[in-house]
């Protein structure tokens, strides 16, 4: 069983408002993950890691669409 299926529904409600919050700093700053770092208040070494936990990778345009974000992402990088 993984950690995320044994949650408290606290946990998972703040696990799932981090992911959609380094989402949308992604998407606001193009892709640039030091840009989105900065926006975040952290450092690019820890929205790193939290990308990583959170299974961000170089899809995370359409993940953000399929979320409910904004559906004009199609063109932009990565970073």
């Amino acid at each position: 069983m993984s950690p995320r299926e044994t949650a408290s529904p606290m946990r998972e409600r703040v696990e799932d408002l981090e992911r959609q919050l380094i989402l949308e700093a992604l998407d606001a700053e193009g892709g640039v993950k030091v840009r989105a770092a900065q926006r975040l208040g952290i450092t690019e070494r820890i929205l790193t890691y939290k990308m990583k936990k959170y299974r961000i990778g170089k899809t995370w345009v359409s993940e953000f669409t399929e979320e409910g974000g904004k559906e004009d992402r199609g063109s932009r990088a990565t970073g």
